[in-house]
């Protein structure tokens, strides 16, 4: 029987101890699908006490509402897992280096904030266990009775990626940004990255392949090829994201929030030159905001037009003439 890693969360070590059973997670959970990273019921927490021999206490400690007794639900990461609902954020490094990669991964109450986007050990992206929507429901189904051993290698995480995470943790703390963003206000700021992380899940057909903002800045075409986002803007679907493309979103929010010294002094075009070799051409000669808008169609060029309006200057003046740059393809100012 496995024991609880430190800091980790109740789901997360109630899935390796079923792996370690040869049961189903339903088989030690119950039915019902219980968001037992959250919160778990007093009778669950007696039975599993009683059955594993852990205190009751230390049970309870692996929740996050009682590791975070002011926060609610929508603070962290959440989503269906396939098996049952939960966070199911993990390191990919940290797998690698205390796994044997025949259990599943541990997810740590330290990873399961919405906004947080790497390993602090590994400077790494977060990864998730969900199979991504293009895999057919029967498929997916089959995959999580298999051992969910989890997907990725990891992904080294581009410095300006690491800096948003530490700008939007300081924002959340109420304090003001340095010039290094385009928002300063921690309040503006917030409420900033959210509506442009969901801009950048928007997608765009053409000639039967999928792109979006997101999977242009990040460099990683896998992020709209495997249905992460919408066709439509969704002013909620950060919320509803599992970690693997919430936080290739919420980078891809970081780089049209970056003021242009600090893109340089970032050095966002040398990541994108190890990542794709001409991918470096396009970051020189084009700003994010240019690129991002090449991926929206008419209708979201012109709601963003539309919502820009509200925001501050210095992110409304690129925003604005990336998207009448974009509709003057379609013939529109």
């Amino acid at each position: 029987m496995p024991r609880p890693a430190n800091r980790e969360l109740l789901g997360s070590w109630l899935l390796r101890l079923s792996y370690g059973l040869g049961a189903s997670v339903t088989d030690v959970l119950g039915p019902g699908g219980l968001d037992v990273d959250w919160r778990a019921c007093p009778q669950l927490l007696a039975r599993l006490a009683r059955e594993t021999g852990r205190p009751r206490a230390e049970l309870e400690r692996m929740t996050l509402s009682e590791a975070h007794r002011a926060a609610v639900r929508g603070d962290f990461a959440h989503s269906k897992g396939g098996m049952f609902a939960g966070c199911h954020a993990y390191c990919p490094a940290c797998r690698m280096d205390f796994s044997t990669g025949l259990e599943p991964p541990v997810s740590t109450i330290r990873d399961a904030g919405i906004w947080r986007l790497t390993c602090a050990t590994h400077r790494c992206f977060l990864d998730s266990l969900e199979a991504a929507p293009s895999v057919p429901p029967r498929r997916a189904q089959r995959m999580s009775r298999l051992a969910p051993l989890g997907r990725s290698q990891p992904t080294q995480a581009p410095a300006f990626a690491r800096a948003f995470e530490r700008a939007a943790d300081r924002a959340r703390r109420g304090k003001r940004l340095g010039p290094a963003w385009r928002v300063r206000e921690p309040d503006d700021f917030i409420a900033a990255a959210r509506e442009l992380a969901n801009l950048s899940l928007v997608q765009l057909v053409f000639r039967a392949c999928r792109i979006s903002a997101a999977s242009i800045l990040m460099l990683d075409p896998d992020l709209a090829r495997h249905g992460w986002g919408r066709l439509h803007y969704d002013d909620q679907l950060i919320d509803a994201l599992p970690t693997w493309p919430r936080v290739r979103a919420l980078a891809s929010a970081g780089l049209l929030l970056l003021a242009p010294q600090a893109t340089r002094r970032l050095k966002v075009a040398h990541w994108a030159a190890a990542r794709d070799p001409l991918a470096k051409r396009l970051l020189i000669e084009q700003s994010p905001w240019d690129l991002a808008a090449q991926t929206w169609n008419r209708g979201t060029s012109e709601l963003v037009l539309e919502r820009c309006n509200a925001w501050p200057e210095r992110l409304r003046t690129p925003a604005a003439t990336a998207c009448r740059a974009a509709l003057g393809r379609f013939g529109l100012r």
